[in-house]
């Protein structure tokens, strides 16, 4: 017998050998146990809790929650429910009305059960005079790691994302985080990860931040030779 869910890579259960005794009486046996896996809700398109359950009747136990934490009042307000197997957890992606959604606290958690918030940067700037145009485009996601419900000097947050943009003549570079950026509330400078910068042209650089020691050094790495920087 196997599990329903074993081709989608999240057993509901387990065989193992037990061992068993009643009194003085003892046996080995082979007996079999429920497997639980992170279990992401997720209401119209936001995070709002991560939970652990046996992947089963999965759209059942989405309905159930749904209701008994007061999220909706009847199971006909869930107007949607779709299941998604995660290399890290199963998401259950949810739509109900937004009237509903619009009182739901606790938006934008993600698998793991972290808080995080998306940014998106989009800016232009026309010189005078026919001068050109200068370009910035970001996405970022800051999640927080670490000291939430403690004091703000706990707090630690982990920086990804990339970027593009052009000078007024034309030269344009990207730059990506390729190791996330910790930033810890009670230091003023990113402590440790890295972002590759590609101005078009010239050689990569690596731009490093260390290993969480809290100073103002950054690496820059272009062709193999290291240069440090002091950030002001």
């Amino acid at each position: 017998m196997e599990s329903p869910l074993l081709d989608l890579g999240w057993p509901s259960y387990q065989q193992i050998t037990v061992d068993r005794w009643k009194g003085k009486l003892y046996e080995r046996r082979e007996d079999f146990i429920a497997e639980e896996v992170p279990i992401s809700l997720i209401y119209n398109q936001i995070p709002h809790v991560v939970m652990l359950a046996t992947p089963t009747n999965l759209e059942e136990f989405a309905l159930g929650f749904s209701i008994t934490e007061g999220i909706i009042k009847s199971p006909h307000e869930l107007l949607s429910a779709r299941v998604y197997n995660r290399s890290n957890g199963i998401e259950i992606q949810l739509k109900i009305p937004e009237h509903r959604f619009d009182r739901l606290s606790d938006k934008g958690r993600n698998l793991t059960g972290n808080m995080y918030w998306d940014v998106f940067v989009s800016g232009t700037v026309e010189k005078a005079n026919g001068g050109g145009t200068i370009t910035w485009n970001c996405t970022r996601t800051r999640e927080w790691i670490a000291g939430e419900g403690q004091a703000h000097a706990n707090w630690q947050f982990a920086l990804t994302g990339k970027a593009t943009g052009s000078r007024s003549d034309g030269w344009s570079y990207s730059a990506t985080v390729t190791q996330s950026l910790l930033k810890k509330a009670s230091c003023h400078w990113i402590v440790s990860g890295t972002i590759d910068v590609f101005p078009r042209g010239y050689p990569t650089i690596v731009l490093d931040y260390g290993t969480g020691a809290c100073d103002n050094i950054v690496t820059a790495t272009i062709n193999g030779k290291p240069t440090t920087i002091e950030l002001k």
